[in-house]
């Protein structure tokens, strides 16, 4: 289960499962 939404949270994203840490580290930058 991966809710549009946990690609554009990245606080969500790093609490959550992070399947992309490139999406990660940019969300994380903006």
């Amino acid at each position: 289960r991966s809710p549009p939404g946990l690609a554009k949270t990245p606080l969500s994203a790093l609490g959550l499962k992070p399947h992309n840490p490139a999406e990660i580290h940019l969300n994380q930058t903006g």
